[in-house]
C-alpha cells in the first residue's frame, strides 16, 4: 500500500483539515466515550471499537462546534500513541491535500500535549510494506433510472421493501424530491433518489400517480442516519455492498465544490454521496446528554467474581482494590459507630478524590478501611462495595491524563462506565505531590462527619 501518497480530508466545526494516510489507522462511526477522571471537556473519554481501546477526543468541540455531535471517529497514530478523533465528516482521496485543508496534525498534537502516553500500542493489521493497513471503505450502491450512487455503509441503518400504494406521500410544503415514508409503522421524512437527480434521468417517467402527482417507481427504502436523526431514501434498485481500498478512492474538484468517486467494474466509477447532501436545510444536531448507570445487582450476582479484589463504586467510576489493601468493609451503621466511639480514623470521600462530588453524605453508604505500611489506616467512603466480576479482561492504560497514570495501573470498560485497578502502592507510601490537592479536597476529618 502506497500510503505516503494518500490524504484524508476531515471536517470539524466547518473547518477542513488533512492527514497523511500513513497516520490514519481506521475510520468508524463515533460512539459515546466512557468518562475518565481528571479529563478536560475535549478529552471525551475512552472507547473500545473492534477490540482496540483508545482515548477519544472531541475535535468538533475543540474547533468551536457543539460537543458530541461529530458522526465519525478517526483512529490515528500520534507521538504518544493511538487516539480516536470525533469529527463531522471524512473524505478519502489519493490526491495531494487541497489548498483549503491545511495539515491537522499540529492541532491534534497540541490537543494531547501534557497527557501521559499509552502503556502499549495495540497490535493492528500491517500490510507488506509495514504500514498500518486501513480498512477497506464499504458503501451501499443504489440505483434509480440512470442514476447510480454509493452511500457510506456506516450511515445505513436498514433496507426495507416499501408498499408503494399506501406508504409514500409527497409533503405539501416540501420540495419536489421530498417524501413521507412509512417504514415498519414509523412515519419518517426522506427523499426520492430519482427526483433528486431528475436532470440526470430520462425525461419520461413510468412512475405512478399519488395525489395527482407522478412519482418514480422506487419500491425500496434505505433508512439513513444523519446526525442524531433518521431519514429514508427511496430507490428503485439495491445493487449491493462494494468494498474499496482507500488508495483507490478519488476526490475531484469542480466549480461548485468537491466530489468523491469509487472505481467499479460494472459502472466504471460511482459517486460516493453523504446523506447530508439530500438534507441541505438540516442544522447540526444537538448534543445528547450522556447518562451513566451501573449494571444491575441481579446481573452482577450471576457473574463469576474475582475473590482477590473488591470494587468500590462512586458515580460513573469504579475503583478496584486488591484484597491485600483492604482491612475491612464498613456498613453505614458501623461508620456511625466509629463516629460515636471517636475512633481516630482519617476519612476521605472517593468521589471528591476523583474530582467530582455527589454532594450528599447519604451517598457514602460504605467505607473501605485501607491498610498502610507503618501508618494509621484510613477510611475511604464510597456509595457501594461489591465483588469484582472476572470479565471483561483488564487492559493497559491508553493515553490518559497524568493523574490517572499515577493512581491506576489498568482499565476496562463495563457498559457505560469505567473500572480502574488501583495501584497497590498508592495508599501505602507518601503520595505524589500532584495527588495531594485532591486528597485535601477529599478529606472529611477524623470522624467523617458521622
Amino acid at each position: 500500500m502506497q500510503s505516503s501518497t494518500g490524504t484524508v480530508i476531515y471536517s470539524s466545526a466547518g473547518r477542513l483539515r488533512s492527514l497523511p494516510t500513513e497516520v490514519v489507522c481506521d475510520l468508524a462511526r463515533a460512539i459515546p466515550a466512557v468518562l475518565v477522571p481528571f479529563s478536560s471537556p475535549m478529552f471525551e473519554g475512552v472507547v473500545e471499537i473492534d477490540g482496540c481501546l483508545t482515548a477519544q477526543f472531541d475535535l468538533v468541540q475543540a474547533m468551536g462546534g457543539a460537543a458530541r455531535t461529530g458522526a465519525y471517529a478517526i483512529l490515528i497514530k500520534t507521538s504518544v500513541g493511538l487516539i480516536r478523533l470525533r469529527v463531522d465528516s471524512v473524505s478519502l482521496t489519493s490526491s495531494a491535500s487541497f489548498d483549503d485543508a491545511p495539515p491537522g496534525l499540529p492541532e491534534i498534537e497540541a490537543l494531547i500535549a501534557g497527557l501521559a502516553p499509552a502503556d502499549t500500542i495495540p497490535q493492528l493489521c500491517a500490510d507488506s510494506d509495514g504500514d498500518v493497513a486501513l480498512k477497506r471503505f464499504d458503501a451501499l450502491v443504489v440505483k434509480s433510472g440512470e442514476v447510480v450512487i454509493a452511500l457510506p455503509a456506516l450511515d445505513v441503518e436498514r433496507i426495507e421493501r416499501i408498499d408503494r400504494r399506501c406508504r409514500v406521500e409527497i409533503p405539501r410544503k416540501g420540495e419536489s424530491d421530498e417524501r413521507i415514508v412509512v417504514v415498519a409503522e414509523e412515519i419518517m421524512s426522506g427523499w426520492s433518489l430519482g427526483a433528486h437527480f431528475r436532470e440526470k434521468m430520462n425525461k419520461r417517467s413510468d412512475g405512478m400517480i399519488i395525489n395527482g402527482v407522478k412519482i418514480d417507481d422506487e419500491p425500496w427504502g434505505v433508512t439513513l442516519r444523519i446526525g442524531e436523526r433518521r431519514a429514508v431514501l427511496t430507490v428503485a434498485e439495491i445493487k449491493g455492498i462494494t468494498s474499496t481500498p482507500l488508495h483507490h478512492i478519488q476526490c475531484t474538484r469542480h466549480r461548485s465544490g468537491v466530489s468523491t468517486w469509487l472505481p467499479d467494474s460494472d459502472y466504471g466509477v460511482i459517486e460516493l454521496i453523504a446523506p447530508t447532501e439530500f438534507d441541505g436545510v438540516y442544522s447540526s444536531p444537538l448534543a445528547l446528554e450522556e447518562v451513566f448507570s451501573a449494571p444491575s445487582l441481579e446481573k452482577q450476582e450471576q457473574r463469576e467474581v474475582d475473590r482477590e479484589t473488591l470494587t468500590a463504586r462512586m458515580g460513573p467510576f469504579s475503583c478496584v482494590f486488591s484484597s491485600d489493601m483492604v482491612i475491612e468493609v464498613l456498613g453505614e451503621s458501623q461508620l456511625q459507630e466509629i463516629g460515636n466511639h471517636r475512633k481516630n480514623y482519617p476519612f476521605f470521600d472517593l468521589g471528591e478524590f476523583l474530582g467530582f462530588s455527589l454532594g450528599s453524605k447519604t451517598t457514602r453508604a460504605r467505607g473501605l478501611v485501607l491498610r498502610r505500611l507503618k501508618r494509621r489506616s484510613i477510611v475511604l467512603l464510597t456509595s457501594g462495595v461489591e465483588r469484582t466480576p472476572l470479565l471483561p479482561e483488564w487492559r493497559p492504560l491508553p493515553i490518559v491524563p497524568p493523574l490517572v497514570r499515577l493512581l491506576f495501573q489498568s482499565v476496562r470498560i463495563e457498559g457505560s462506565s469505567c473500572s480502574f485497578m488501583i495501584k497497590e502502592t498508592l495508599f501505602k507510601q507518601r503520595p505524589a505531590p500532584e495527588i495531594i490537592p485532591f486528597l485535601r479536597a477529599a478529606y472529611l476529618g477524623r470522624f467523617g462527619g458521622f
